[in-house]
C-alpha cells in the first residue's frame, strides 16, 4: 500500500508566485508527489495507504520549505493522528528538490521521490523514449513491451550504473536523478505501457521508526542546441548529472601502469582440454608490449568442454567453468608451473591477475571475498584481479559499502563488473553492446546507428554510460558475448566501438589467425601510442560540440574526446573509407581523408598566420587566437620545419617541430618560454595556418 503526498498549487497567489521564479515546480510538474511504503513490525507486510496534498503542508517562504502540518491517515477504514510524523519538502528555486521525514511509528520500506504521475510536455509526443541506466544504457519508445524496465531487482548500485530515468524526444529530456550522498539503494523507473506513467525514484535502504530521512533529488529539462555548441538533450541531462557526480566522486585510484597500458589480454584456462604453460606463454611474449596485463579466468577449473577430452580426467561430479565459487587453484595449472610462471612475470613489472567474485551479498558475506583475494594474491602470486558480479549485482547499501572501499578492500587495480558511478574500480564493459537476450545488437556490425529517435524502437546505448564516466578506466571488446561483432568476419565492429569510446581493449583473441595479429587492434594501439592518448587523461565527450557534413557521412562515426590541457581530439570510424565527409568543431571544418580509423587534433588555437617577426633562421607563427604571442620554430634544413615548408605566405604545409617556442607578448616587452621537446603542430593551408601543443 501506498502512503502519498500529492503536491499541486493550491491558490492562484501560490502558482503566480512560484512563476515568477527561474523554474516554476508546481507550474512544470502540477502531478509531483512523494509515495512511503510502510511495513509491519515483521517488515514483511505493507498496512499503510495515504494521501497528502499541498493544502496539507504549510509553507514557510514562497518556494518552501513545506512541512506537514497533521497526519491524518486511514488504516482499515478508520482514521488516526499521529502528530509526530513529520515531513518537509523544499525546493532551491532550480528544481533541485530535498525531502526530509521522519516516522515516528513505523518501518518505511520505501521513499518515492519524486513520484510523478504526468508529463504533460511530453506524454502525448509520438516519439518518445524512456532512457534508463540499466547495462551501459538502455532505450525503449513509447508503447513497446520492456521487461527490463520494471524489473524490481534492477536497482543502484547493481543492475543500474547510476540512480537517473530519463525521457526523452529529440529536442526534450525530463531527467529525474538522485543527489542524495552517500546514496541509498535506488530503483529508478517509468511505465511506459498502459495504465499510470509514474516516473519514479524509489529509496530503498529501508528506514527505522524515528529514523531522520534526508533524499534529494533533480528533476529538471534539457533541452537539444545547435550550432556551434550543438548538443543533444539526452546529452545535457547526462551531463548536468555529471556536474553533480564530479563534487562528490573520488579521484582515480589506478596505479599509471594500469592508466597508460593500452589494455589486457584475456585467457579463458577453462577452454584448454590439457594446460599447457610453453604455449601461454608464446602467446603472451607476443603480446605483452601491447597489452602488459594478462587476465585469466577458470583457474579453478579443469577443461570445461567434452568431458573425454579433459586433461587430467574429470572427477565423479566435477564441477567446471570459467565462474565457479571455488577458491583453490586446480591441481593441473599448480603441477603446471603457473603460479612461479605468474611470479616471474610480475616481477618484471607486469600485471597478471586471476577471477573472483563475491558471494551476495558482498555486505554480508566479507571473510569469502577477502580471503579469495588474499589467496590469489599471496599463495599464487597474482597482482590484478577480476572481481565478477561487483558492479552488476546489489550487494548493499552504498552507505554500508563505501567505507569498505575507502578502507581498501580491494586493491587499485582490480576491474569489476561493469561501471557504478560511485565506484573507483576499473570496469569491463562486457554486454554494454549486446545488451544480452533483450536489446540485442542487431544489425549494428556496419556503423553505430542503433540508437534512440532512429530505426530502432530499443536497444542498447553504451553511449550513456560512457558520457558520464568521461575519463574512467573502461574494457570493452569480447566479454559476455561482445565477441559476435568481434574480428574480420563481424567487420571488427567491437574493435572500432572500444576505439570511438575510448576504451582499453579486451580481447581472448588478439590473432585474426594463426600468429596473424588483428590489424585494427594494431591500428588502434598505434594511433593512441602516436597522440599519447593515455598520457593525456582523455575525457570521452560523445559527439558535444561536433557536427558532421558530405555525402556518405552517415557512414562515418565521430566522437571527441578533451584531454587534461583542454584540447580536442575527434575519434573517427570510417570504415567504408567515404571520401567528401568532413567534421566541424568550434568553427573549423576538419576534412577526413584517411580510411578506416583515425585521430582529428583539434586546433587550440586557430587562427594563426605565418610570419617572419623573429628574424631569420626561426619559423613563425602570429596572430594566433587564444595563444599568449607567437610561436617561433627554429629552421633546420631538410626537416619537416624548414622555411621551404612553412616559411611565409599562405601557402606552404603543416610542419611539426622540437624546441618551439611560444612568444609572450606584454605591452612593449616580449618574452620567451621554450616548450623543450613538447611539440607543436603548425597546419598550413592557401588561407591560414593553425598551430597547437600535441
Amino acid at each position: 500500500m501506498v502512503f502519498l503526498f500529492i503536491l499541486t498549487a493550491v491558490s492562484a497567489t501560490l502558482s503566480a508566485q512560484l512563476h515568477s521564479k527561474d523554474a516554476a515546480p508546481f507550474s512544470f510538474f502540477p502531478n509531483l508527489g512523494v509515495s512511503l511504503v510502510m511495513v509491519n513490525s515483521s517488515g514483511q507486510d505493507t498496512f499503510l495507504n495515504v494521501t497528502f496534498n499541498l493544502s496539507s503542508f504549510a509553507n514557510s517562504s514562497e518556494m518552501g520549505p513545506w512541512s506537514l502540518k497533521e497526519n491524518t491517515y486511514g488504516v482499515n477504514g478508520v482514521i488516526h493522528y499521529e502528530p509526530t510524523n513529520t515531513a518537509r519538502l523544499e525546493d532551491d528555486g532550480n528544481n533541485h528538490w530535498t525531502l526530509q521525514i521522519t516516522s515516528q511509528r513505523h518501518k518505511m520500506a520505501r521513499v518515492s521521490f519524486p513520484m510523478l504521475y504526468e508529463v504533460p510536455q511530453l506524454d502525448n509526443e509520438e516519439n518518445l523514449y524512456l532512457l534508463l541506466p540499466i547495462l551501459g544504457g538502455i532505450f525503449v519508445k513509447q508503447g513497446v513491451p520492456c521487461y527490463l524496465c520494471s524489473m524490481e531487482e534492477l536497482m543502484y548500485p547493481g543492475g543500474l550504473h547510476a540512480p537517473y530515468v530519463m525521457l526523452c524526444t529529440p529536442d526534450t529530456c525530463l531527467m529525474a536523478a538522485s543527489t542524495t550522498w552517500i546514496p541509498h539503494i535506488t530503483r529508478a523507473h517509468r511505465n511506459m505501457l498502459s495504465g499510470p506513467k509514474t516516473m519514479q525514484l524509489d529509496f530503498q535502504d529501508g528506514y527505522a521508526p524515528g529514523e531522520v530521512v534526508n533524499v534529494s533529488m533533480m528533476l529538471e529539462f534539457y533541452h537539444t542546441s545547435q550550432g556551434n555548441n550543438a548538443v543533444q538533450a539526452w546529452q545535457s541531462a547526462v551531463l548536468a548529472y555529471r556536474n553533480f557526480l564530479l563534487q562528490h566522486k573520488a579521484s582515480k585510484i589506478q596505479s599509471q601502469a594500469m592508466v597508460q597500458s593500452e589494455g589486457m589480454y584475456s585467457i579463458g584456462l577453462e577452454n584448454m582440454p590439457a594446460f599447457n604453460l610453453s604455449s601461454l606463454n608464446a602467446s603472451w611474449q607476443r603480446w605483452k608490449h601491447i597489452y602488459p596485463r594478462m587476465q585469466m579466468w577458470g583457474q579453478m577449473s579443469n577443461w570445461c568442454g567434452d568431458p573425454k577430452r579433459a586433461v587430467p580426467p574429470l572427477k565423479p561430479g566435477e564441477v567446471v567453468g570459467c565462474c565457479t565459487l571455488e577458491q583453490d587453484m586446480h591441481e593441473r595449472y599448480i603441477s603446471g608451473g603457473l603460479p612461479d610462471w605468474v611470479d616471474e612475470q610480475v616481477k618484471d613489472g607486469y600485471m597478471i591477475g586471476y577471477y573472483a567474485r563475491p558471494v551476495s551479498p558482498m555486505i554480508t558475506n566479507l571473510t569469502w571475498i577477502k580471503n579469495w583475494m588474499a589467496k590469489l594474491q599471496n599463495n599464487y602470486h597474482g597482482n590484478a584481479q577480476y572481481v565478477d558480479t561487483f558492479g552488476r549485482v546489489q550487494e548493499g547499501s552504498p552507505s554500508q559499502i563505501m567505507p569498505l572501499v575507502e578502507q581498501g578492500i580491494f586493491p587499485t587495480d582490480i576491474i569489476v563488473e561493469g561501471w557504478q558511478d560511485l565506484y573507483p574500480y576499473a570496469g569491463l564493459l562486457s554486454g554494454y553492446h549486446h545488451g544480452f537476450d533483450w536489446c540485442a545488437g542487431g544489425n549494428n556490425t556496419y556503423v553505430y546507428d542503433m540508437v534512440p529517435f532512429s530505426n530502432y524502437t530499443n536497444g542498447s546505448f553504451i553511449n550513456m554510460v560512457r558520457l558520464l564516466m568521461g575519463d574512467e578506466i573502461g574494457y570493452f571488446g569480447f566479454a559476455d558475448s561482445e565477441n559476435n561483432f568481434y574480428g574480420p568476419q563481424h567487420n571488427y565492429f567491437a574493435e572500432r566501438l572500444a576505439f570511438l569510446l575510448g576504451a582499453k581493449i579486451e580481447s581472448f583473441e588478439p590473432d585474426e589467425g594463426l600468429l596473424t595479429p588483428n590489424k585494427y587492434l594494431i591500428k588502434i594501439a598505434n594511433l593512441r601510442a602516436e597522440k599519447n592518448w593515455w598520457t593525456r587523461g582523455m575525457v570521452y565527450k560523445d559527439t558535444v560540440g561536433i557536427t558532421k557534413s558530405g555525402a556518405g557521412s552517415e557512414f562515418v562515426t565521430v566522437r571527441r574526446f578533451v584531454d587534461q590541457n583542454g584540447t580536442s581530439v575527434i575519434a573517427v570510424d570510417n570504415y567504408f573509407n567515404k571520401t567528401g565527409v568532413s567534421v566541424t568543431y568550434n568553427g573549423v571544418t576538419y576534412a577526413i581523408n584517411e580510411p578506416e580509423l583515425s585521430v582529428i587534433q583539434c586546433s587550440s588555437f586557430p587562427d594563426c598566420f605565418p610570419g617572419q617577426k623573429f628574424g631569420p633562421g626561426f619559423v613563425s607563427f602570429d596572430s594566433c587566437t587564444g595563444a599568449y604571442g607567437s610561436f617561433k620554430c627554429p629552421v633546420v634544413q631538410g626537416s619537416s620545419c624548414d622555411m621551404s615548408i612553412c616559411g611565409g605566405a599562405h601557402s606552404h604545409s603543416g610542419c611539426k617541430c622540437n624546441n618551439c617556442t611560444e612568444s609572450l607578448s606584454s605591452g612593449k616587452q616580449t618574452s620567451s618560454i621554450s616548450r623543450g621537446q613538447d611539440l607543436y603542430e603548425c597546419e598550413c593551408n592557401p588561407q591560414d595556418c593553425e598551430c597547437h601543443a600535441e
